[in-house]
């Protein structure tokens, strides 16, 4: 079987090697927190919704502007899965 994922972009984030752990770990909580607070005040909305990038992008840089350091870089990703 094959599924065609439509063309979709993503937030490839991580922390750069001088952040420390419980500052990363922080950070990701932070950023989980982002997502679930999307989900809710967006009906379920997915993470593949078409505005997602740019209703969080704000939140993101929030968290930059507070130290928390991360590197985020939203891009487009083409994905044809097979199974």
């Amino acid at each position: 079987m094959k599924a065609r994922i439509p063309q979709h972009r993503e937030f490839i984030i991580n922390f750069p090697d001088t952040v420390d752990q419980a500052k990363a770990n922080e950070g990701w909580a932070k950023l989980q927190q982002i997502v679930e607070d999307y989900k809710k005040s967006h009906n379920g909305a997915s993470v593949y919704a078409p505005t997602f990038i740019e209703d969080c992008e704000p939140e993101v840089k929030k968290l930059q502007d507070v130290g928390i350091i991360i590197n985020y870089n939203p891009e487009y990703k083409e994905t044809d899965t097979e199974a």
